[in-house]
């Protein structure tokens, strides 16, 4: 590089501040993770190589690749039986996980991560807070309590890990 096109070092604790802020929204990504998952959605939109972009046009990306799909959405999450997960209106996601004897992690891209767990009958806990609220009701079939029901609107489900409980 020459003179002036010698890039700025300031740019790179900004850079890394942004980065970290998004790594928290999916913290069990392990860092080549998530690169490969933000570089691999790069190349595939933009159709680009990763070796060309500014930084400030990587970071737009990656501030995109985590912004809700679609505001106004309503995700509902409840368990049946004692091995199943359904996740409605979600777009990408599968909407039904076989899930016996393990919970279900699920991260939203505002940030919550909430695991639904079975014990008897399906218990939804939010983990960790997001940006967007939510709400979780008990749901009843019958005389029977099988299933806390999970409701969020304003975001997306991220990722879905299953975790032996």
């Amino acid at each position: 590089m020459r003179g002036n096109d010698m890039r700025n070092p300031d740019r790179i604790d900004s850079f890394c501040r942004d980065l970290a802020e998004l790594w928290h929204k999916v913290p069990d990504w392990r860092f080549g993770q998530l690169m490969s998952n933000m570089l691999g959605a790069y190349v595939g939109e933009t159709k680009k190589d990763i070796f060309f972009p500014e930084d400030d046009e990587m970071m737009a990306f990656f501030k995109k690749y985590f912004a809700p799909k679609d505001k106004g959405r309503t995700i509902k999450i409840h368990g049946e039986s004692d091995d199943l997960v359904y996740i409605e209106g979600s777009s990408g996601w599968d909407n039904e996980y076989g899930c016996y004897d393990r919970d279900v992690i699920i991260y939203f891209t505002d940030g919550t991560m909430l695991r639904m767990t079975y014990a008897g009958h399906w218990k939804a806990v939010v983990e960790k807070e997001g940006d967007e609220p939510h709400m979780i009701s008990q749901m009843i079939d019958g005389d029977d309590y099988y299933s806390d029901m999970f409701e969020i609107s304003n975001t997306d489900v991220w990722n879905v890990r299953l975790e032996d409980n």
